[in-house]
C-alpha cells in the first residue's frame, strides 16, 4: 500500500521543472494505478499442497486456487467492479472443493449486506461451494462455511442458526438458537461442531452433535471469562 500512495504523490507532483502533465494523462496514470491486482483472504488446504486466495483486479473480485505451486486458475469469473466483496474463503481437506461468502460485510456477517450497486432488491449474501467440476453451488445464505474432514459435507451459520448439509445441495437448518454462532470446527469424525455463540454481553463455546434424525443435542462448554471465543478441539 505505501507503494502505491507514494507512485500516486509521484504522479500529481511532477518533479521541478518537468513539464506538467495533462489532467487526462494524469487520471490515466491514476486508473492504471488502482487497477493494480491485489490478493487476500488466502487460505490452505490442510492435507494437500493446494492454497487458494481472492483477488481484485481493476474491481473485480475472483477466487484463484495453486497446487504444487503451478500458475493459478480461476474458480470463479465475476466481471464486473460492482464492489460486492468475496470473502470467508474455505477449502476442503484435499483441497479439491472451496467455498466462498459472496456479498455482506465480513466485519459485521449478521448484518444487512451492502447495496453497493443501489439495486432495487436487496442482495443477498450466499455461500458458494465450486466443486472440482467447477460448478458454483449455492449452499444458502449466511458466513463461516467449514469443511467436515472427509470434505463430503458443509456447516455454516447466519446469526443464531446453523445450517449442514451435502456439499453439492443446499444446506438445511439443524439448529437455531439466541445469539450469533461463529468460528465453525468440526470434530475429527465428523459427528460434531464446535463454535462461539456471541450473545451481546458474553460469548460462550458451543458443542453440537449431530444426528441423522435431524435432533442433535446442543451443549455448553463451562464459561471461563466473559467472552469466550475462538474454540478448537
Amino acid at each position: 500500500m505505501a507503494g502505491i500512495c507514494l507512485a500516486v504523490i509521484a504522479v500529481a507532483h511532477p518533479a521541478y521543472g518537468a513539464s506538467p502533465r495533462s489532467p487526462e494523462l494524469l487520471k490515466q496514470d491514476l486508473s492504471r494505478l488502482l487497477a493494480m491486482p491485489f490478493a487476500n483472504d488466502m487460505v490452505g488446504a490442510k492435507d494437500a499442497p493446494v492454497i487458494a486466495w481472492v483477488e481484485n483486479r481493476g474491481g473485480a473480485r475472483n477466487v484463484l486456487v495453486s497446487q504444487n505451486g503451478k500458475s493459478p486458475k480461476l474458480l470463479t469469473h465475476y466481471t464486473r467492479d460492482d464492489g460486492i466483496l468475496l470473502w470467508d474463503l474455505a477449502l476442503s481437506r484435499n483441497g479439491r472443493i472451496a467455498a466462498y461468502v459472496e456479498n455482506g460485510d465480513p466485519e459485521y456477517p449478521d448484518g444487512a449486506p451492502p447495496n453497493a450497486g443501489l439495486q432495487n432488491n436487496l442482495p443477498k449474501q450466499n455461500v458458494h461451494v465450486v466443486l472440482p467440476s467447477g460448478q458454483d453451488v449455492i449452499a444458502g445464505q449466511g458466513h463461516s462455511p467449514a469443511f467436515s474432514p472427509d470434505g463430503k459435507m458443509l456447516a455454516f451459520s447466519e446469526g443464531g442458526t446453523l445450517f449442514q448439509g451435502r456439499v453439492a445441495v443446499k444446506a438445511a437448518v439443524v439448529l437455531k438458537t439466541v445469539g450469533s454462532i461463529e468460528a465453525l470446527k468440526w470434530s475429527a469424525d465428523g459427528t460434531r461442531l464446535l463454535f462461539s455463540l456471541r450473545r451481546g454481553t458474553h460469548s460462550l463455546i458451543g458443542l453440537f452433535t449431530l444426528s441423522g434424525a435431524g435432533n442433535g443435542k446442543l451443549e455448553f462448554i463451562d464459561p471461563a471469562f466473559a467472552h469466550d471465543v475462538l474454540p478448537e478441539f
